[in-house]
């Protein structure tokens, strides 16, 4: 039986480049088709870490922390997105007790448009009172990432009454925490530190 045919060195190192390749391509097609996750635009990526603080409508800070990478082509279809690569990650935020909250997060990126990218955070479990990371819109230059919208704070019902200026008395019900009544922004910068545990000191 003669023996198996060994390639000289040079061939089996150009083979195994190739599979390398091969298998490396859908990544950097991703990539380079994706402007904000092409690690080689001069712009920077909405993948990476970021954090920011912003002052809710009642007064109170509320830190935020955000890791976004880009899905992979496994990752499965999505609704108005098709099936190609999205950012997802994790979000963090802390109130001003130091109430950690952690979410599952996806965005899309419409035609690559940073200007007008949308964030889905998954909150945890609702809790009366607490102020919770509702849809967010947001937009990116270089290293600023700036975010937008209303918080989800459940609250009591509450009922104003007055008089108008014809002397009528008029009165409305209004449910919810005032937090959740006025648009919250961030804007946040690159962060190079550890995704928090718990809340860190301010």
């Amino acid at each position: 039986m003669p023996a198996p045919r060994r390639y000289p060195l040079p061939v089996r190192l150009l083979a195994v480049l190739a599979v390398i390749l091969i298998a490396g391509l859908p990544w950097y097609l991703d990539r380079l088709t994706h402007p904000w996750g092409n690690p080689f635009s001069a712009e920077g990526t909405l993948t990476g870490d970021w954090a920011g603080t912003a002052t809710t409508p009642t007064g109170r800070p509320l830190r935020i922390w955000l890791q976004l990478r880009m899905s992979t082509r496994n990752s499965g279809c999505r609704s108005g997105t098709g099936c190609g690569p999205y950012p997802t990650g994790q979000a963090a935020t802390c109130d001003e007790r130091g109430t950690l909250r952690l979410y599952r997060i996806t965005a899309s990126v419409p035609d690559n448009d940073e200007s007008r990218i949308r964030f889905s955070p998954t909150p945890p479990p609702e809790v009366a009172q607490e102020v919770h990371l509702g849809p967010l819109t947001g937009s990116r230059t270089g290293d600023t990432l700036r975010l937008q919208g209303r918080l989800f704070a459940p609250g009591p019902v509450t009922t104003r009454m007055w008089t108008d200026e014809n002397g009528i008395d008029r009165s409305s019900i209004r449910a919810g925490h005032p937090d959740a009544e006025a648009i919250t922004t961030w804007t946040l910068n690159r962060y190079a530190g550890p995704w928090p545990r718990n809340c860190p000191p301010s």
